[in-house]
């Protein structure tokens, strides 16, 4: 018998709910930009021991490096962070002769130190994973992301996809289409919670995808989210309650 009163679009996305979830890693379930900026003053106070250069201009000098093209940027991991750190050793003329290897290593050591779960979101990972299976999604490469998962207390137990070691990008949908092989589940199925509009919302839509945009409420919202668009969040632990209110607060 059919309804009197049907579900409008909006009210079917808020009655639904995933069998499979894919979750972004960086600024998502941590805040990885400000474990970047801490870990470089770090490291720019171990070159300032270590070679008597001025630890402010180290820290001006890496973030004045150029953006790589997007040819080799699609090499992003180790050899991408080899190349910054060679270029910002090579600017210093105390650097010369420097093992630019021992130095990119004693950088992802102040990194993998500084990283620290956002409030909740580890409950909240933890809470998710037992509902559903849950993949890591990340534009990354496994030499960066897998130790980073480690220093969150992820480990290889937990799926990892990193887009750039499969040639893929979330971009234009193909991360998530493989994402979706991976899982062995149909679009229609799955969500994806992610903090970059245009890679994780925007990029998951591409692929038939529901999505949960976790940002601040500060952050406008675009005035056409593209179909499948659950909700804003303001925390990983919100953005699951809105897949499962049931999940309580965490």
């Amino acid at each position: 018998m059919t309804s009197p009163h049907p579900l409008s679009e909006r009210e079917l996305i808020f009655s639904w709910q995933p069998v499979g979830a894919l979750v972004d890693l960086d600024n998502t379930l941590y805040d990885y930009w400000g474990a970047a900026a801490r870990a470089l003053e770090r490291f720019a106070a171990e070159m300032a021991e270590d070679f008597g250069v001025d630890a402010a201009e180290v820290c001006i000098r890496y973030r004045a490096l150029p953006m790589l093209p997007e040819y080799e940027q699609i090499r992003s991991g180790m050899a991408l962070r080899r190349i910054r750190f060679g270029r910002l050793l090579a600017s210093f003329p105390q650097c010369h002769g420097a093992d630019v290897d021992q130095y990119v290593e004693r950088y992802g050591t102040c990194l993998l130190d500084e990283i620290e779960w956002f409030d909740g979101a580890r409950a909240a990972l933890m809470a998710l994973a037992q509902r559903l299976p849950v993949l890591i999604v990340t534009e990354s490469r496994e030499d960066i992301a897998r130790p980073i998962m480690s220093a969150l207390g992820l480990g290889d137990d937990w799926r990892l996809l990193c887009s750039y070691a499969h040639s893929v990008t979330k971009r234009d949908g193909g991360t998530f289409r493989l994402a979706l092989e991976w899982m062995g589940l149909p679009a229609n199925k799955v969500a994806m919670i992610g903090d970059s509009w245009e890679m994780d919302i925007l990029g998951a839509a591409q692929a038939g995808i529901r999505q949960v945009w976790q940002a601040d409420e500060a952050v406008p919202l675009p005035e056409a989210p593209p179909a499948g668009f659950i909700g804003r969040a303001d925390s990983f632990a919100v953005a699951c309650r809105l897949l499962f209110p049931g999940m309580g607060k965490l």
